[in-house]
Parts: C-alpha cells; structure tokens; sequence
C-alpha cells in the first residue's frame, strides 16, 4: 500500500503505507479516484508558496500528503459508527471541521477555526471521521463521486450569490470550477448564463455540454454578452478564471446592483478603481471559500438528477501517471484528470 507524499519541489513519491485502523466514530475507505485541483499542482511546483500549512515528518524533513478530491469504498468501521456499512460507496469531505467554533455552529464548516486535516485521498487507505463520509445513490458512480469536491466548490458559490431564475449569469473561465458553476445554475433553474473563455478548446467543451459560449478576446466581447442574456446588462459576475483581465471585462458587464462573485484564486495583485467599478451603479463583491456540508449534500442530490456529465472535460488516468497529468495541466491541455488508485 502507499500514500502520496510531496518532499519538496517536483519531489513527489508513493511512499509506504500502513492502514491505519478506525477508532471510535472512524471509517477505514479505499479511495478509487482523486481528481487533480490547481492547489495540487502549486503543491507540486512549489510547496513553500503554495498556501497550504505544509506537514513534515518525524526527523522535520517535509512530507506533504496528495489529494482531497477523492471517493472510494468504505472497508472498515470504527465502534459506533452508524448509518454507513462496509462496502458504501462515498465521497469524502477532505477535511475535519471542529463543530464547536462559531463557523461552525453556523453551519459554516467551510470557515471552521479549529479544522483539522485529513490524509491524503491519493492513497491506499485513509481513515476519516464518520461525518466527513457522504454515501453516494446507485446512479452515482465513483468517478462522480471524485467530482463532488470541486463542484461543491461552485455551488456553494452560486448559493452565497442568491442566484435565481430571473438573474442574467455571465462566468468567466470555462475550466472545472467554470463548468461547475454552469451545472449549479442549470441546476437551480437559472437559463440565461453564458460563459466567457479564450481557449478554443475549452469553448467547444462547453458548448457541446449545452452552454452558451463567447471568446473572451474577441472584439464586440460585450455586445455578444448582452445580446445572449439580453434585455439589459448581467445582474451577476463569477471570476472562474483567476487574471486581472477576466475579472475585470466581466465587472464592466454588469448593471445596476450586479453581484460580482470571485471564485478563482488570484496569485497576483491588480489595482481596480472602486469608485468607477461598483459606486456608480451600485455593484458589490463577493469572494467564497470552500463549501459547506449542505454544499456537499445538495451536489449530490443534483448529480442523482443527472445534472452533472463528464463527457469531453473528465479524463481518467492511472495515478503513476500523476506527474505526467500535472505537466499537461500546467501546458494548458485537458480540463479535470481523475486518477485511478
């Protein structure tokens, strides 16, 4: 058995692992598939600026474990553990909130001030607390079950937005977190979305998934906007995309009291005037983090709905090919990679 462990830049291994036996209130899984998420690949690249609070071993040396979009098949429960069997299969939220802090008593796990982090998904065996374990329905499959993470990551989104039906939705960046967030708003009813990416590829993916697509640098970029969701200006903005320019070309979009909604995660910092951006008409921003459980619960229920295809974005791979997957990702080719444990 092994754990996938970051040692330091581009110094990644499968390193030995010894299961651990659940405790009380514990559940033993055998993870199937973990999808690669752009924290990852910082990992990989470069722990230190990466963002995350690095782990090292015993000897101080780093030992980062891999992987926290992940499913996978229960095979041990610890004493007192109820309401999931041997054999389940589930997604895991990857990561133990506290549930005493306010955040939490709030329901919002995603902002806990005592979390605690779990293993790695890509892995052998992990064990996880009881309430961090989601069963998926028949008509979930496991690699569904590996996308409940970053889809709950839109649409905790488009929740803390009050989108609705009536709102006019304009997405910049048509990666996982910009298809995640078309799938919540068409699954949440809201038809008037289109979807903002330079890449040609990335285009057509998501025009063959049904959305309404535009070329973000192309001359009349605006005027093709306001002619899709039309009458009138986009009442919200998600930045899916993570550049000063996408951000920026979509703030201009929106009309009077527009929500503009930062998802992505900017590495670098840009300058904006406020007073010319949001005074006039009123506009606000809005960032989200994470997501919460009733984000993991409600992504589900929409993926049982069939609201979630995977065709032409989803690939999958083995996970010694993980290195190879992150250069690919990094060039700019393919959209989501789930590797097979």
């Amino acid at each position: 058995m092994y754990t996938t462990t970051v040692h330091g830049a581009h110094d990644v291994r499968f390193d030995d692992l010894t299961p651990v036996s659940p405790g009380t209130g514990e559940v033993r899984i055998r993870p199937a598939f973990n999808g690669i998420c752009g924290s990852d690949i910082h990992l990989i690249e470069n722990p230190e600026t990466s963002g995350y609070v690095l782990r090292h071993d015993a000897d101080g040396n780093l030992a980062m474990p891999v992987g926290h979009e992940f499913s996978g098949t229960v095979e041990e429960l610890g004493e007192g553990v109820t309401g999931v069997s041997v054999g389940d299969r589930v997604a895991v939220f990857p990561f133990a909130y506290c549930g005493e802090c306010e955040a939490c008593t709030r329901g919002m796990e995603e902002c806990c001030e005592r979390p605690t982090d779990l293993p790695g998904g890509l892995s052998s065996s992990v064990t996880v607390p009881q309430r961090c374990v989601f069963p998926l329905p028949e008509s979930v499959d496991l690699h569904l079950g590996a996308l409940v993470e970053p889809m709950a990551v839109a649409w905790h989104a488009v929740r803390l937005a009050e989108v609705t039906p009536e709102d006019a939705v304009v997405i910049a960046g048509a990666g996982p977190i910009g298809l995640g967030l078309f799938f919540a708003l068409r699954a949440q009813g809201v038809e008037k979305v289109v979807i903002s990416e330079p890449s040609t590829e990335r285009r057509e993916v998501a025009e063959a998934l049904g959305a309404q697509v535009v070329d973000a640098t192309a001359s009349g970029f605006s005027a093709q906007v306001r002619a899709l969701v039309g009458p009138g200006r986009p009442t919200v903005g998600f930045d899916a995309a993570g550049s000063a320019p996408a951000f920026s070309a979509v703030l201009r979009l929106l009309g009077l009291r527009g929500r503009m909604v930062v998802v992505a995660i900017h590495t670098r910092e840009f300058a904006f005037n406020p007073t010319m951006a949001l005074l006039a008409r009123e506009r606000s921003i809005l960032h989200t983090y994470a997501y919460s459980m009733a984000d993991f619960r409600e992504v589900i229920d929409a993926m049982a709905q069939g609201h979630y295809p995977t065709d032409g974005w989803v690939e999958v791979r083995p996970a010694s090919e993980l290195l190879d997957a992150v250069e690919d990702l990094t060039a700019g080719e393919g959209s989501k990679i789930l590797l097979e444990i």
